[in-house]
């Protein structure tokens, strides 16, 4: 192969791979905040149950759960 080559295979091949870093870079990002919101959500709606109880209690008012006489 010519020697004058060899410098833009370099190149390019050094130019592909930090496109290819930077783009699992912010692949990896992505991901992380995806899944620390989601962390988050679940968290959230965990403190949520706990406080409020059980789903059916907290939505049950006791005038209504007893027969009027």
């Amino acid at each position: 192969m010519q020697d004058w080559i060899w410098p833009i295979l370099i190149a390019a091949s050094q130019g592909v791979l930090a496109y290819g870093l930077t783009f699992v870079n912010k692949l990896v990002q992505l991901v992380a905040h995806t899944l620390e919101a989601h962390i988050e959500l679940l968290i959230q709606r965990e403190e949520a149950s706990t406080v409020k109880g059980p789903p059916g209690e907290a939505d049950v008012n006791p005038a209504q759960s007893q027969p009027s006489v």
